[in-house]
């Protein structure tokens, strides 16, 4: 390899790495399609292999040189349209991509990588073709007929032989009428005087296998071949002509040079030889100067050419080529300006209060420390689909090994992700995406079988969600199958029948993570390679993230990676144990929570502290968490220790769990940057790295899913403990836990509504009530509001005295928006009740439930407004209705009890379910005009409910409507494309009525 300057050689590998990272997206996507290619892909991929080329050929690697060269010729073919793109021909420029790349990681050892095969793959390719296919000369072809050539252009032999003697290149360049000669204006005598600057001219002839007739001779191409030699190189010779490098042909004689080699030179031919160096010699000085002018003129008429074409006028942002490291370095100091940042702030705060204008600038300094830093930190952000672009082809490449077809489907290839994430994360995407095409996806006879498409499909998803990047790998495939997990878990001693008896489907599906766990019978090259998920779940958690999975038989899987958007400054909570600093990233944090230290278990509140099977769990909101003591799981205990008397717990999420964190003090959130852990606490599960506090002082950084590992935290006693729990507290199919706002109208009578349904609650004054016949009405964002009172319509007691001040009910999502009058707003709870509708009933009451001992009335404030307004009542009683059946497929108690109450009041037949599975055995067993479904349901969700009927005969033209609380765009789409025909929104009950009468008028009509 020549010596070349290092910095030029690094630019070479850099931009020889972003020609081969466009290589491959665009022969995949030009594979896709390939029956009508666009010719300006072609041009890319063709501009990128030809550009490495070039460049290799400057520093002299002659094997990157000659396999670019070979993809090169092939893709001149294609972009001519001599030769169609085929998979044989994409699999072939494919593995001279994947050679080239291992060429340029190993730029020392390039010249030892064996190629030949990709070379004979590719001149096959090319020799493969008929004349008829191409434009080339293709003279290279018959290299031992030099005296075909002499005779194709009427010269001597001879000369052919002194040109190759004096070390000259040998060309025949074609320049036709139309594109070269007309559009530029110019004609041959311009060609060959521009030759006589390049070179010698050796000779030349017209071309007219291209015209017809003489009818068609004004129409068509006329070529004129032009025979020279000269010392360029092919590039500079398409450059200093103006013509495409495919019009350029480099002829070669390999005879002529052996001759050169082994023949003597007697004293006639050296002094011919002299003579002729001295020729060439004297002829080159004179054609350097027309030389460098014709190139630059050229190449101004290509600048001027694209500028014409369209950029002229337009500003473009500049780029700058960055080096790595001087990110990195950027990234240390921002990072060490944070700290300096911190601990000003701390060592200032008291002098803030005494010196004036001090405050003003520590804030200063604060906002652009924070604002320097969030730029830093973009420099080394990159999008996500720098990884995401190089699985179509690994796609791609496991269709053909395991003969399956499979579709990927990607999106959010623009988020941004720190780049050490970005680097860390392709090897555990490319586990997934293999194991979902090997694993997951059946082949096309089983998917036909299972009444699937034969195409399967594998989605591969990015999305910002709670201060996180996700990333979700959905296959919908077999799925994973419960009981197969077991066996193999209870085979290799992972678990023991007994554990398996307790574990929830969950835990079940979780064993995959488990060290040494797969259900491949035999190690293969195809996806794991005898690598288990353990070590996949291990690499995220190395960068801060999380994994989960779900997972249906028969219907597929879902992977979800939770990521952090960077690993180098984080926001974090400094808490204290044993007067020792700790920081724990935000990112875990879901709560932080305060108990009495003699709050015990028989406390009648929520926070409370329980032992399940000997180990502490905190009872939160009718849960258990366990929980942990960090100076227990540090071993910071100390003899004289002195009893909590409050106890500060941080809930914190550890894969699809949460458990408690005790500590013994809470400080302020506070940046930090991560440094590397020393090499003697490399060993400790507890810790992921450590920090200079504002103080000075350095901390340790807490790693959450190792504490949760040392600690060995027994999820499924406490998940049993839950249950049970649970089922003493509740019976599940009748009670629902619910967010209420509790108020009074009169005194001792209490109501409930679902905040929900609830927009916004005013507080007004009595006087600003205001009457307008028998109605009243009260000002509410500059408009005039209707208000009601609940004993004008409901069998309630009036308030016994009018209050100087009342309350205003204001309820989501109503036609002509009208408000409540409370007299006492209680309180807003969160409790597990069911809704009795038998024993007090009543138009307007949804039901009424018993509530820590007071019996609570539901009023139901949809039908309240219909009987406020009875002219503008939508749901009046149609007897045609009594003749439909709507079946409702709902989990949530409440919501199944509203839209059935709305359902009956327009005179519908109403069943209800209560979930996917419930729903789907009641459609099977009765005829219903109608389903209405909500989407997140357990055991069986809306989705798959409604594909699951649109294959039952019968069902698969009965309409259904999906009633939800999402309202996200892709939830819409999802949801239509799975086979709803409408989409509303909880609970709009006119919009709903409405919608329902559409659709059932339009299923009559057709």
């Amino acid at each position: 390899m020549i010596n070349q300057d290092s910095e030029m050689l690094q630019m070479f590998l850099e931009e020889a790495q972003e020609h081969l990272a466009n290589l491959e997206p665009g022969l995949l996507e030009l594979e896709q399609n390939k029956e009508a290619p666009d010719q300006e892909l072609i041009n890319e991929i063709f501009r990128a292999v030809h550009s490495l080329k070039g460049a290799a050929g400057f520093f002299g690697f002659e094997a990157i040189t000659g396999l670019s060269h070979a993809m090169e010729n092939l893709l001149s073919l294609v972009r001519d349209g001599k030769l169609k793109p085929n998979s044989e021909m994409i699999t072939a420029l494919l593995d001279g991509t994947d050679r080239l790349n291992l060429m340029i990681k190993d730029i020392d050892n390039s010249e030892d990588v064996d190629y030949e095969d990709n070379l004979k793959l590719l001149n096959s390719l090319i020799d493969g073709k008929s004349s008829s296919q191409t434009v080339r000369l293709e003279y290279s072809e018959i290299d031992s007929l030099p005296d075909k050539i002499a005779k194709e252009f009427d010269i001597d032999i001879d000369d052919l032989k002194n040109a190759v003697v004096k070390g000259h290149f040998l060309y025949a360049v074609k320049a036709f009428t139309g594109k070269d000669m007309k559009a530029k204006g110019k004609n041959p005598v311009n060609y060959l005087k521009d030759i006589d600057k390049l070179g010698n001219l050796l000779g030349s002839y017209s071309d007219f296998s291209e015209v017809g007739s003489l009818d068609t001779l004004k129409e068509s191409e006329i070529a004129f071949v032009f025979l020279f030699s000269s010392v360029l190189e092919p590039d500079l010779i398409a450059l200093g002509l103006d013509v495409e490098e495919y019009q350029v042909e480099e002829l070669k004689f390999p005879e002529f040079q052996k001759q050169n080699e082994s023949e003597p030179e007697d004293s006639v031919v050296e002094e011919k030889k002299k003579k002729n160096e001295s020729e060439i010699e004297t002829k080159a000085d004179n054609q350097v100067a027309e030389q460098v002018a014709l190139f630059e003129k050229n190449i101004e008429k290509k600048e001027s050419n694209k500028t014409d074409s369209g950029t002229s006028g337009v500003t473009t942002k500049e780029s700058l080529r960055v080096h790595v490291d001087l990110l990195n370095d950027l990234m240390t100091l921002a990072g060490e300006l944070v700290l300096a940042r911190n601990q000003l702030l701390r060592m200032a705060s008291d002098s803030a209060k005494k010196i004036p204008g001090l405050q003003n600038v520590l804030q200063d300094i604060d906002l652009t420390t924070t604002m320097l830093q969030g730029k830093i930190m973009e420099t080394r952000m990159q999008p996500i689909g720098m990884v995401f672009n190089k699985f179509p082809r690994v796609i791609r490449d496991m269709q053909r090994k395991l003969g399956k077809k499979i579709n990927l489907e990607m999106s959010g290839n623009e988020v941004d992700l720190d780049k050490t994430i970005i680097e860390n994360l392709s090897d555990p995407l490319t586990h997934l995406i293999r194991n979902a095409a090997d694993h997951g996806i059946e082949s096309p006879e089983e998917r036909k079988k299972a009444g699937k498409r034969e195409q399967g499909t594998v989605w591969l998803k990015a999305y910002h969600e709670g201060g996180k990047v996700n990333i979700d790998v959905i296959d919908d495939g077999k799925g994973l199958d419960p009981e197969k997990l077991i066996g193999k878990a209870i085979e290799k001693g992972i678990i023991t029948e007994a554990d398996a008896l307790r574990m929830d489907e969950k835990s079940i599906h979780n064993l995959i993570f488990a060290p040494g766990f797969s259900t491949a019978k035999e190690v293969t090259d195809v996806s794991g390679r005898g690598v288990g998920m353990d070590v996949v779940r291990t690499n995220i958690e190395k960068i801060g993230g999380n994994i989960t999975i779900d997972s249906a038989l028969g219907k597929g899987t879902v992977f979800n990676l939770k990521l952090p958007l960077t690993l180098a400054i984080i926001p974090s909570l400094i808490v204290t144990v044993k007067e020792m600093n700790f920081a724990l990233s935000q990112v875990a944090l879901k709560r932080i929570v305060r108990i009495r230290a003699d709050r015990g278990a028989g406390d009648n509140n929520q926070l409370k502290i329980e032992m399940v099977n000997s180990s502490p769990v905190l009872r939160l909101k009718n849960k258990l968490l366990p929980i942990i003591y960090l100076d227990k799981v540090l071993n910071l205990n100390r003899d004289d220790e002195e009893p909590r008397k409050m106890i500060r717990v941080l809930v914190l999420q550890h894969d699809e769990h949460e458990f408690g964190l005790v500590v013994d003090e809470i400080f302020d959130s506070e940046e930090i940057v991560v440094k590397s852990i020393p090499r003697f606490f490399k060993n400790s599960l507890a810790y992921s790295g450590t920090t200079i506090m504002g103080d000075g002082t350095v901390a340790l950084i807490l790693d959450v899913s190792g504490i949760a590992a040392k600690s060995k935290l027994n999820f499924t006693a406490v998940k049993e403990k839950r249950k049970k729990t649970e089922n003493e507290i509740a019976d599940e199919a009748n009670l629902e836990k619910q967010n209420l706002l509790l108020f009074e109208n009169a005194e001792n009578e209490q109501f409930a509504l679902n905040l929900d349904l609830i927009k916004r609650i005013e507080e007004i004054s009595t006087d600003k009530i205001e009457c307008v016949g028998e109605k009243e009405y009260i000002e509410h964002e500059n408009k005039s509001l209707r208000v009601i009172r609940m004993e004008q319509y409901l069998p309630v007691r009036s308030p016994k005295s009018e209050s100087e001040h009342l309350y205003v009910i204001i309820p989501k999502l109503i036609e002509s928006p009208m408000g409540i009058i409370a007299h006492k707003i209680i309180d807003s709870i969160t409790v597990s009740t069911s809704i009795d509708t038998d024993n007090i009933q009543a138009r307007g009451l949804i039901g009424s439930s018993l509530i820590d001992n007071n019996i609570v009335l539901f009023p139901d404030i949809y039908e309240l407004v219909d009987m406020a307004e009875p002219e503008k009542s939508f749901a009046n009683k149609n007897t045609q209705n009594q003749k439909i059946n709507i079946l409702i497929v709902e989990d949530t108690p409440f919501f199944r009890t509203v839209e059935k109450q709305y359902l009956l009041s327009a005179g519908y037949n109403v069943d209800t379910a209560i979930d996917g599975l419930d729903g789907l055995k009641k459609a099977k067993s009765k005829k219903y005009d109608l389903f209405i479904v909500d989407l997140v349901m357990p055991r069986l969700d809306g989705f798959e409910f409604v594909k699951s009927i649109r294959q039952e005969e019968g069902l698969t033209s009965v309409p259904a409507i999906a009633v939800t609380t999402l309202t996200n765009e892709e939830s819409r789409k999802k949801a239509i494309e799975a086979g709803f025909n409408a989409y509303e929104v909880k609970i709009r009950k006119e919009k709903l009525l409405a919608v329902i009468k559409y659709i059932l008028n339009e299923r009559n009509n057709n």
